[in-house]
């Protein structure tokens, strides 16, 4: 997306593409909303970040609210 385009001109394709996978190389954004303790955009690896990673993980959405399981 052009969001990444600003980190590939400062640190050059070869650094944006030795993230994620070969297969799908790079970061991506993502917008949760909803009842999750803190909705908002995250940026994921690209075939590494599970959907369970960026919905429970502490860095990220943190899990359902009031720890309701999905």
């Amino acid at each position: 997306t052009l969001a990444n385009l600003p980190w590939i001109v400062q640190h050059g394709a070869a650094a944006f593409t030795a993230i994620g996978t070969e297969s799908s190389p790079g970061t991506r954004m993502v917008a949760v909303s909803g009842h999750v303790k803190r909705p908002g955009v995250y940026e994921i690896v690209n075939g590494t970040t599970t959907f369970r990673d960026l919905l429970y993980g502490n860095d990220m959405c943190g899990g359902i609210r009031d720890d309701n399981q999905l």
